[in-house]
């Protein structure tokens, strides 16, 4: 709800069809707030009575990751991939970035543990 506010507040003007969902939403722990707001809308019955806003499921999924890289379970870089790119291409991905690079020089890699879509730990002996 923070996030969809956020939207909001950066548009010039918010179309009716934009407030509804919100106030429907406040409404639920925010009761007599969400009542005025939804009489100032212009609706005559209550709030709680109107139906919940539905969402849709393809626009919940991000196209791009923010995977961190670990060396050592130290957070030490972070790197943006196409979300589900393989285990392989995202400790190849890893193991090159520079930040990675300067705690990985002068030691052997002993293990990488690649959490698809979140996380690359290297483990330096």
């Amino acid at each position: 709800m923070m996030i969809y506010s956020g939207e909001l507040a950066k548009l010039a003007e918010i179309p009716r069809s934009f407030w509804e969902p919100l106030v429907i939403m406040i409404s639920a722990y925010a009761p007599h707030l969400g009542e005025e707001l939804w009489e100032k809308l212009g609706h005559t019955e209550s709030v709680s009575v109107s139906r919940w806003p539905l969402y849709d499921e393809a626009l919940i999924h991000d196209d791009e990751v923010t995977v961190v890289v670990q060396v050592n379970g130290k957070i030490r870089d972070k790197f943006t991939a196409a979300a589900g790119t393989a285990s392989a291409e995202l400790e190849k991905t890893a193991l090159a970035l520079p930040g990675i690079l300067k705690w990985t020089g002068g030691h052997t890699v002993a293990k990488v543990i690649t959490v698809p879509d979140k996380l690359v730990n290297v483990v330096v002996k």
